[in-house]
């Protein structure tokens, strides 16, 4: 058996019950973007329908109307525990399959007891009869009325399930939220409890526990944003984010801007309500931008009690139906810490390219002007023992060649000078070696070999590889004049692979490669890795004490004409 107690004198407070659940629907209606808003609006209506049939039910008089009415009331019935279910599923984002197949399957079982109730009248499976006893109504429970108590009970526990697993899942705030949310379930059940107390049946608790449900989260959720931490926090960002930004409507009035454009702007004429020409009034900087629609975006500076800063402005245009211009944004970037940082790291790349230059022109230094006072000091000796001897046809044959030796070193400094200015010069790389060979020959006396080097063309090396090449050459030979002792050099020359290969070997004495790495004051080695480095190639030293020193040099070929 069922039965429904007449309203009796609470027919306001139903009456203003019924009320605010369409009072909180439509206030609710402003955030039905959000997350679950649609369900808890439809849940509200249902609410509100719900109190509403109850009332045409009560105040009928003849059995078939108010059967009618309470048949409305039961489908409404129905589809609530449904309606909170998506709206938790939603607000708690727990979308999978498996909650899918729920969704629809008792969406199609709600739609079968809506029309089992409809056509009660003629089958009996809902109600199997109904009479009025006194302002009672009373039902005989049909077979099909315990499988709607069965559906909406289910949907409760999955709904609770749901809010407990809500509160599982999520740690920190979400979690407080998650809690916090589960108290307006509370509240109806709390009501129906009180029920049973007489001296609280004087405000109809039911109808005051599903009022504060409503009204609790609609406020706290909607109103509040308790529970929205992720938009509220993409709200906060809009407003406080370090860019500015400006909205301009199509009058050119501005309409709204953020704390940090605010920041940006003071000191200027920049309000709400104000027109955007007198701020560029005060900002000549923004004359152009202002006046050129086509310019998205631009640079500009202003002057601060502190100094200069700057500014990045975009332009994004507002457009509806029809390309119709609304208005403008103008998102306000200070860019004044990137144009620091740029100004330095070019001071900082000025600065590495003198030094670079510094120690380029060091190493010019070593392989020329720097070997040539060792070799003046020697023949100078020789040249005095020559003259105490008497001898002065060798003694003027030594000067000849030291006169020789030191136009050719001055010839190196000034290709060095050339080199420094970015003039590779236009020379003939293999008839310079040559020349510089036989040069060597005639100051140390050591007999070199060389081969290979018929037949072959400077226009297939890179013009910076044919300076650094040569500066290898020069430095390698002179290491061996001063610290091998060797009596013969052999230089091999040879194109492998797209790679000028050269190979220098002397009879010395040899050394220890890796012990001599790591001597300080030895420049040599590492001025040779270094200048094959800086044109892309390679260089590798192989020494035997006792036995001689191999060094081979590959260089990257260029293959173009000039």
């Amino acid at each position: 058996m069922y039965y429904y107690n007449p309203m009796g004198n609470h027919i306001w407070i139903y009456l203003f019950d019924m009320a605010m659940m369409e009072a909180l629907a439509i206030y609710t209606w402003q955030f039905r973007k959000l997350p679950g808003a649609m369900y808890y609006i439809a849940c509200q209506v249902c609410k509100g329908a719900w109190i509403l049939f109850f009332l045409l039910s009560d105040r009928s008089d003849e059995l078939s109307v108010k059967m009618f009415w309470s048949s409305l009331q039961e489908m409404v019935a129905v589809l609530l525990p449904y309606l909170w279910f998506l709206f938790i599923w939603h607000l708690s984002k727990q979308e999978n399959e498996i909650l899918y197949l729920v969704k629809y399957g008792f969406l199609g079982i709600i739609g079968f007891l809506w029309l089992v109730i409809l056509s009660n009248f003629w089958q009996g499976l809902y109600w199997s009869s109904g009479w009025v006893d006194g302002q009672n109504i009373e039902f005989g429970f049909g077979l099909i009325n315990w499988l709607v108590l069965g559906n909406s009970y289910l949907l409760c526990v999955i709904s609770t399930v749901l809010s407990v697993r809500w509160v599982s899942l999520n740690v920190g705030l979400r979690r407080r939220q998650a809690l916090w949310f589960v108290m307006p379930e509370l509240f109806p059940w709390l009501g129906h409890m009180m029920m049973h107390i007489p001296a609280c049946c004087v405000f109809v608790p039911p109808a005051f526990g599903v009022l504060l449900s409503g009204v609790f989260a609609a406020w706290a959720y909607y109103r509040w944003k308790v529970y929205r931490i992720l938009p509220l926090a993409q709200e906060l960002a809009a407003r406080n984010r370090m860019d500015g930004w400006l909205v301009i409507d199509e009058q050119d009035y501005l309409v709204e801007m953020n704390v940090a454009a605010k920041t940006m702007l003071n000191g200027l004429p920049a309000a709400i309500g104000a027109r955007f020409r007198e701020v560029v009034a005060s900002w000549s900087h923004l004359d152009e931008f202002y006046r050129n629609s086509d310019l998205e975006n631009c640079e500009v500076m202003r002057e601060y009690p502190e100094g200069y800063r700057y500014f990045r402005l975009n332009r994004i245009f507002l457009k509806k139906v029809e390309e119709h211009l609304l208005g403008q944004i103008i998102l306000v970037t200070d860019i004044t810490r990137q144009k620091q940082e740029e100004a330095k790291r070019i001071g900082q790349e000025k600065a590495q390219a003198v030094l670079y230059e510094r120690n380029r022109l060091g190493r010019e230094l070593h392989d020329g002007a720097g070997q040539f006072p060792g070799y003046v000091k020697v023949q100078t000796q020789v040249i005095q023992l020559l003259l105490q001897k008497g001898q002065l046809l060798e003694a003027r044959e030594q000067l000849k060649t030291l006169s020789q030796v030191a136009d050719a070193a001055f010839s190196n400094v000034r290709e060095a000078i050339n080199s420094l200015k970015g003039n590779v010069g236009e020379w003939n790389f293999f008839n310079k070696l040559q020349d510089w060979l036989e040069q060597f020959r005639k100051m140390t006396g050591i007999t070199i070999v060389s081969t290979g080097l018929e037949g072959m063309s400077s226009s297939r090396m890179m013009p910076e590889a044919e300076v650094q090449l040569l500066r290898i050459i020069q430095e390698v030979l002179a290491n061996v004049r001063k610290h091998s002792g060797a009596h013969s050099i052999q230089l091999a020359f040879t194109f492998v692979a797209g790679q000028l290969v050269v190979k220098i070997f002397d009879d010395g004495c040899g050394f220890d490669v890796k012990k001599m790495q790591t001597v300080p004051g030895k420049f040599g080695l590492h001025i040779i890795m270094e200048r094959a480095e800086e044109i892309g190639g390679t260089c590798k030293v192989q020494s035997i004490l006792g036995q001689g020193t191999l060094v081979t040099i590959e260089i990257p070929l260029c293959y173009h004409v000039k």
